[in-house]
């Protein structure tokens, strides 16, 4: 595991993939520590199975002396990977909302004594999927919920499909 250093540019082609992202511009990116007390969700919980993956991450960031989450590239399963910091949109009111990195920062958060985490904050995205928690109300479930059941309120024309981020970055590392 190494420490990465992505321009605002580099991010932004990434992010470009989404279409909710494809108008955002690299004055309304940053990737700067969050206190995690100060989050919200979009969703109710976290998926259980996924947390043991997670926890090998969080390790691997103490390990190597990099900050949770700031971006690296690793090898997993014999490929490298370039893992980008948990996406955050920042709302006209200030409050920060959990867009992707949902795992890796609940498991930094009840594992760890960590009160921050290296987010990348997009501004100016537009309405969210659904109607943000307190961070603190998400809980693990054993199960995958389905999305109307795990996101209050879900819209699914303002969901971002974050997967299309991690197959671009899959097949550039």
């Amino acid at each position: 595991m190494t420490k990465l250093t992505l321009t605002k540019s580099r991010y932004r082609t990434i992010l470009s993939q989404i279409p909710h992202y494809s108008h955002i511009g690299t004055g309304d990116l940053e990737v700067k520590k969050i206190s995690i007390a100060s989050l919200y969700s979009c969703c109710r919980t976290v998926k259980a199975a996924k947390l043991q993956r997670v926890s090998a991450l969080i390790e691997g960031y103490r390990r190597f002396d990099l900050e949770p989450f700031e971006p690296c590239k690793l090898e997993s399963g014999g490929r490298p990977l370039t893992l980008i910091p948990p996406i955050v949109e920042e709302q006209p009111d200030g409050s920060f909302v959990i867009i992707d990195g949902m795992h890796r920062i609940y498991q930094l958060a009840t594992q760890t004594d960590a009160q921050q985490a290296v987010c990348l904050v997009l501004k100016n995205v537009g309405s969210l999927p659904s109607i943000p928690i307190p961070f603190q109300q998400v809980r693990a479930s054993p199960s995958k919920l389905p999305r109307v059941d795990n996101f209050p309120d879900y819209n699914h024309q303002n969901f971002r499909d974050i997967k299309t981020i991690d197959r671009n970055l899959a097949a550039t590392s």
